[in-house]
């Protein structure tokens, strides 16, 4: 029975902890972390706060970008990003043009480094230094 005990723990709880434990690998990645300073923090600042972030009140469509849970939160539509699948992340969609829900920015597309970089960053796990909301 204690040989069934351990298989069961190591087959479903481990994988479990590691699930959970994935989202806060990205925050412990010096290099994901400068590469969004660097890369995906400036173009947030230029072409998002002004709509999505505590700037904005309320900020559109519920999405705030100025801060580490509210990007991976997403808005009224969802969660925006699925750290490690960009493909899977609506941030990606509606960055590139190709969402039915919206196009960001709405006035032109990125230019396609920028997507990539985007593209690299979600497929990194999304690391991202800042804090989360303030406690309400």
């Amino acid at each position: 029975m204690m040989r069934y005990h351990n298989s069961l723990t190591c087959n479903l709880v481990l994988p479990l902890v590691a699930a959970l434990a994935a989202p806060g690998l990205a925050a412990d990645d010096p290099e994901g972390n400068a590469f969004f300073q660097a890369k995906i923090r400036p173009v947030l600042i230029e072409h998002c706060y002004a709509c999505h972030s505590s700037q904005a009140n309320p900020p559109k469509a519920g999405f705030r970008v100025d801060t580490r849970s509210g990007l991976r939160r997403g808005g009224n539509s969802g969660s925006a990003i699925e750290p490690g699948r960009p493909d899977d992340s609506l941030l990606i969609r509606v960055l590139e043009h190709t969402s039915e829900i919206a196009m960001m920015p709405p006035d032109r597309r990125l230019p396609d480094a920028v997507l990539d970089d985007f593209r690299a960053w979600i497929e990194r796990g999304a690391p991202d230094p800042r804090p989360d909301d303030p406690p309400r």
